[in-house]
């Protein structure tokens, strides 16, 4: 559920790729820039950017190729050493989920 709703959330806030602007009807998905496996940045919005299919996932350019560099490129190093400090950090994964879910979970 988490997941779910962490790459619905990054994507609408993105709205496009940030490595070429594609847009619908491109298949957009959601990249963690620190791996999902961190528990303290996995469900933080600023730890995600939209990419399309391409950026994402295939060839030279995508960002499973490039790794770093391209993350670099589309974030910042200021903004990707921040990421990397936190996501170091001891690891808090439930609390971490918990404070995403309540904080962006529809109420009913």
């Amino acid at each position: 559920k988490g997941d779910i709703l962490w790459s619905k959330l990054v994507r609408e806030r993105d709205g496009a790729c940030r490595a070429c602007g594609r847009t619908s009807p491109y298949k957009l998905e959601a990249h963690h820039i620190k791996p999902r496996a961190r528990a303290n940045t996995r469900y933080d919005l600023d730890n995600g950017i939209t990419l399309c299919f391409l950026h994402h996932s295939i060839g030279d350019k995508s960002i499973h190729n490039r790794g770093m560099v391209m993350a670099i490129e589309l974030i910042g190093l200021e903004e990707y050493n921040r990421l990397d400090k936190l996501s170091n950090l001891p690891k808090q994964r439930l609390k971490a989920r918990t404070e995403f879910l309540t904080k962006y979970s529809p109420t009913d």
